[in-house]
Protein backbone atom coordinates (compact mmCIF):
# COMPACT_ATOMS: atom_id res chain seq x y z
CA UNK A 1 0.00 0.00 0.00
CA UNK A 2 1.61 3.13 -0.92
CA UNK A 3 1.92 5.84 1.26
CA UNK A 4 0.73 9.94 0.93
CA UNK A 5 2.17 13.20 2.67
CA UNK A 6 1.82 16.50 2.27
CA UNK A 7 4.02 20.12 2.82
CA UNK A 8 3.48 23.29 2.73
CA UNK A 9 5.78 26.62 2.07
CA UNK A 10 5.20 29.78 2.50
CA UNK A 11 5.76 32.35 -0.62
CA UNK A 12 6.23 36.00 0.36
CA UNK A 13 6.14 38.23 -3.07
CA UNK A 14 8.39 41.21 -2.66
CA UNK A 15 7.05 44.60 -3.94
CA UNK A 16 8.65 46.24 -7.03
CA UNK A 17 10.16 50.02 -6.32
CA UNK A 18 7.95 53.08 -7.30
CA UNK A 19 10.08 55.42 -9.55
CA UNK A 20 9.00 57.81 -11.56
CA UNK A 21 11.25 60.60 -13.47
CA UNK A 22 8.29 62.66 -14.48
CA UNK A 23 6.73 63.36 -18.14
CA UNK A 24 9.39 64.43 -21.12
CA UNK A 25 10.17 67.97 -20.50
CA UNK A 26 11.60 71.21 -22.48
CA UNK A 27 13.46 74.10 -20.16
CA UNK A 28 14.61 77.50 -21.69
CA UNK A 29 18.37 77.88 -21.93
CA UNK A 30 20.20 78.23 -18.84
CA UNK A 31 17.45 76.49 -16.27
CA UNK A 32 17.89 73.54 -14.74
CA UNK A 33 16.12 70.17 -13.61
CA UNK A 34 16.60 68.42 -10.51
CA UNK A 35 15.81 64.38 -11.24
CA UNK A 36 14.74 62.21 -8.16
CA UNK A 37 14.39 58.66 -7.84
CA UNK A 38 14.16 58.03 -4.08
CA UNK A 39 12.93 54.72 -3.03
CA UNK A 40 13.44 53.73 0.92
CA UNK A 41 16.27 50.94 1.41
CA UNK A 42 17.05 51.19 -2.30
CA UNK A 43 20.50 51.20 -4.48
CA UNK A 44 20.85 53.12 -7.99
CA UNK A 45 22.18 53.66 -11.00
CA UNK A 46 22.04 56.26 -13.72
CA UNK A 47 22.91 56.67 -17.45
CA UNK A 48 26.50 58.03 -16.45
CA UNK A 49 26.86 54.96 -14.16
CA UNK A 50 27.02 56.84 -11.39
CA UNK A 51 24.93 55.91 -8.17
CA UNK A 52 22.77 58.92 -6.39
CA UNK A 53 19.42 58.86 -6.33
CA UNK A 54 19.27 62.30 -8.44
CA UNK A 55 20.81 64.10 -10.54
CA UNK A 56 21.02 67.61 -11.95
CA UNK A 57 19.86 68.28 -15.97
CA UNK A 58 21.39 70.82 -17.29
CA UNK A 59 21.51 69.86 -21.11
CA UNK A 60 19.31 68.35 -23.65
CA UNK A 61 19.46 64.38 -23.43
CA UNK A 62 17.57 60.97 -22.02
CA UNK A 63 17.94 60.18 -18.67
CA UNK A 64 17.89 56.96 -17.20
CA UNK A 65 17.38 55.15 -13.83
CA UNK A 66 17.34 52.03 -12.38
CA UNK A 67 16.24 51.43 -8.98
CA UNK A 68 17.34 47.84 -7.22
CA UNK A 69 15.28 47.41 -4.08
CA UNK A 70 15.75 43.80 -2.41
CA UNK A 71 16.64 42.66 -6.02
CA UNK A 72 13.40 43.64 -7.43
CA UNK A 73 14.54 46.18 -10.28
CA UNK A 74 12.73 48.87 -11.85
CA UNK A 75 13.64 51.51 -14.38
CA UNK A 76 12.06 55.12 -15.55
CA UNK A 77 13.35 57.17 -18.53
CA UNK A 78 12.61 61.07 -19.40
CA UNK A 79 13.66 63.29 -22.42
CA UNK A 80 14.35 66.65 -21.71
CA UNK A 81 14.75 68.86 -24.46
CA UNK A 82 16.21 72.92 -24.49
CA UNK A 83 14.92 75.90 -25.85
CA UNK A 84 16.69 79.13 -26.29
CA UNK A 85 15.73 82.56 -26.34
CA UNK A 86 15.77 84.47 -30.12
CA UNK A 87 19.19 84.74 -31.22
CA UNK A 88 19.64 87.05 -33.97
CA UNK A 89 21.01 89.84 -35.50
CA UNK A 90 20.87 93.19 -37.37
CA UNK A 91 24.50 93.57 -38.89
CA UNK A 92 27.04 95.22 -38.01
CA UNK A 93 27.04 99.55 -37.27
CA UNK A 94 26.73 100.91 -41.07
CA UNK A 95 26.97 104.53 -42.60
CA UNK A 96 24.20 106.48 -44.08
CA UNK A 97 24.58 109.67 -46.12
CA UNK A 98 21.83 112.56 -46.67
CA UNK A 99 18.88 111.34 -49.31
CA UNK A 100 19.77 107.26 -48.61
CA UNK A 101 17.90 104.87 -47.58
CA UNK A 102 18.97 101.63 -45.97
CA UNK A 103 16.70 98.52 -45.39
CA UNK A 104 17.09 96.56 -42.76
CA UNK A 105 14.96 93.30 -43.06
CA UNK A 106 14.43 90.67 -40.26
CA UNK A 107 14.38 86.86 -40.58
CA UNK A 108 12.81 85.47 -37.55
CA UNK A 109 11.53 82.71 -36.08
CA UNK A 110 7.64 83.03 -37.30
CA UNK A 111 6.37 82.14 -33.88
CA UNK A 112 8.56 84.65 -32.23
CA UNK A 113 6.82 88.41 -31.67
CA UNK A 114 9.21 91.40 -32.08
CA UNK A 115 9.14 95.15 -32.35
CA UNK A 116 11.04 98.09 -33.61
CA UNK A 117 12.31 100.38 -30.72
CA UNK A 118 9.84 102.78 -31.87
CA UNK A 119 6.93 100.25 -31.89
CA UNK A 120 6.92 98.81 -35.22
CA UNK A 121 6.22 95.12 -35.79
CA UNK A 122 7.02 95.17 -39.71
CA UNK A 123 9.49 92.31 -40.60
CA UNK A 124 11.31 95.64 -42.75
CA UNK A 125 12.47 98.49 -41.37
CA UNK A 126 13.68 102.07 -43.45
CA UNK A 127 16.39 103.70 -41.79
CA UNK A 128 16.85 107.42 -43.59
CA UNK A 129 18.50 109.09 -40.96
CA UNK A 130 21.51 108.70 -38.24
CA UNK A 131 20.57 107.03 -34.85
CA UNK A 132 20.59 103.74 -32.80
CA UNK A 133 17.91 101.31 -34.11
CA UNK A 134 16.95 98.11 -32.32
CA UNK A 135 14.66 95.07 -32.04
CA UNK A 136 13.12 93.37 -29.39
CA UNK A 137 12.40 89.83 -30.54
CA UNK A 138 10.17 87.43 -27.37
CA UNK A 139 9.67 83.90 -27.48
CA UNK A 140 8.30 81.43 -24.00
CA UNK A 141 12.12 81.66 -22.98
CA UNK A 142 12.46 85.59 -22.72
CA UNK A 143 13.30 88.07 -25.13
CA UNK A 144 16.51 89.30 -26.89
CA UNK A 145 17.80 92.69 -28.42
CA UNK A 146 19.82 93.21 -31.11
CA UNK A 147 21.16 97.02 -32.09
CA UNK A 148 22.92 98.83 -35.22
CA UNK A 149 23.87 102.04 -35.34
CA UNK A 150 23.82 104.29 -38.23
CA UNK A 151 26.46 107.31 -38.72
CA UNK A 152 26.80 110.21 -40.90
CA UNK A 153 29.30 108.94 -43.99
CA UNK A 154 31.64 110.72 -45.70
CA UNK A 155 29.07 110.50 -48.53
CA UNK A 156 31.27 112.52 -51.19
CA UNK A 157 33.86 110.40 -53.23
CA UNK A 158 37.51 111.27 -52.49
CA UNK A 159 41.09 110.29 -54.39
CA UNK A 160 44.19 111.03 -52.63
CA UNK A 161 46.96 112.95 -54.96
CA UNK A 162 49.93 111.73 -52.35
CA UNK A 163 50.16 108.81 -49.50
CA UNK A 164 53.63 108.07 -47.57
CA UNK A 165 54.03 104.27 -47.45
CA UNK A 166 56.86 103.72 -44.98
CA UNK A 167 55.22 101.54 -42.60
CA UNK A 168 54.48 103.96 -39.57
CA UNK A 169 50.73 103.21 -40.62
CA UNK A 170 49.71 106.76 -41.58
CA UNK A 171 48.64 107.60 -44.38
CA UNK A 172 50.67 104.93 -45.73
CA UNK A 173 47.61 103.19 -47.96
CA UNK A 174 46.49 105.02 -51.05
CA UNK A 175 42.44 104.16 -50.85
CA UNK A 176 39.21 105.50 -52.02
CA UNK A 177 36.93 107.15 -49.19
CA UNK A 178 33.01 108.39 -49.11
CA UNK A 179 32.38 105.10 -51.07
CA UNK A 180 29.57 104.63 -48.37
CA UNK A 181 26.72 104.69 -51.86
CA UNK A 182 29.08 102.54 -53.99
CA UNK A 183 27.21 99.40 -55.20
CA UNK A 184 30.33 98.59 -58.18
CA UNK A 185 33.77 99.35 -57.68
CA UNK A 186 36.68 99.08 -59.73
CA UNK A 187 40.02 100.57 -58.70
CA UNK A 188 43.39 100.28 -61.18
CA UNK A 189 46.55 102.08 -60.69
CA UNK A 190 49.83 102.24 -63.65
CA UNK A 191 53.25 102.70 -63.36
CA UNK A 192 54.78 105.34 -65.62
CA UNK A 193 55.19 102.81 -68.51
CA UNK A 194 51.25 101.86 -68.53
CA UNK A 195 51.48 98.86 -67.43
CA UNK A 196 49.23 97.67 -64.56
CA UNK A 197 50.36 97.60 -60.94
CA UNK A 198 47.25 96.67 -58.75
CA UNK A 199 43.50 96.33 -58.86
CA UNK A 200 40.61 95.73 -56.97
CA UNK A 201 36.38 95.54 -57.02
CA UNK A 202 36.63 96.28 -53.43
CA UNK A 203 35.91 99.58 -51.94
CA UNK A 204 37.18 98.80 -48.89
CA UNK A 205 40.77 97.80 -49.91
CA UNK A 206 43.47 100.00 -51.60
CA UNK A 207 47.15 99.85 -52.61
CA UNK A 208 49.77 99.78 -50.49
CA UNK A 209 52.77 101.25 -52.23
CA UNK A 210 54.15 97.37 -52.87
CA UNK A 211 54.53 95.41 -56.38
CA UNK A 212 54.51 91.58 -56.29
CA UNK A 213 55.57 92.48 -52.34
CA UNK A 214 58.42 94.32 -53.08
CA UNK A 215 58.43 98.20 -52.36
CA UNK A 216 57.15 100.34 -55.34
CA UNK A 217 59.61 103.09 -56.33
CA UNK A 218 58.71 106.67 -55.17
CA UNK A 219 57.09 108.94 -58.08
CA UNK A 220 54.04 109.32 -59.96
CA UNK A 221 51.33 106.84 -60.63
CA UNK A 222 48.12 106.96 -62.61
CA UNK A 223 45.03 105.59 -61.19
CA UNK A 224 41.40 104.51 -62.74
CA UNK A 225 38.49 104.86 -60.51
CA UNK A 226 35.29 103.50 -62.13
CA UNK A 227 32.37 103.24 -59.53
CA UNK A 228 28.37 102.81 -59.51
CA UNK A 229 26.50 104.77 -56.88
CA UNK A 230 22.79 103.33 -55.74
CA UNK A 231 21.58 107.20 -56.19
CA UNK A 232 22.93 107.00 -59.98
CA UNK A 233 22.39 104.59 -63.13
CA UNK A 234 25.67 104.98 -64.92
CA UNK A 235 28.81 103.98 -64.18
CA UNK A 236 31.30 107.09 -62.90
CA UNK A 237 34.70 107.50 -63.67
CA UNK A 238 37.24 109.15 -62.08
CA UNK A 239 41.09 109.38 -64.02
CA UNK A 240 43.95 110.92 -61.95
CA UNK A 241 47.86 110.89 -60.55
CA UNK A 242 48.91 110.09 -57.36
CA UNK A 243 52.16 110.22 -55.95
CA UNK A 244 53.90 107.69 -54.01
CA UNK A 245 56.23 109.09 -50.99
CA UNK A 246 58.90 107.22 -49.62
Amino acid sequence: MASTGTDSAYVSEKPNPTVYLGSDTTLCEGRTLRLNADYSNASYLLQDNTVNCTYLVSKDGAYRVSVNHNNCIVSDIINIYYSQKPHFTLGANLFICQGQTVTLQLSLNQQWQFKWQDGSTKEIYKVTKPGLYFVDATNTCGTSREEVFFTNGLCKVYVPNAFKSNGDSKNDIFKVSGTELFTEFHLQIYNRYGQLIFESKDKNKGWDGTIKNQQAEKGNYVYLLQYRESTTVGMQRIKGSCLLIR
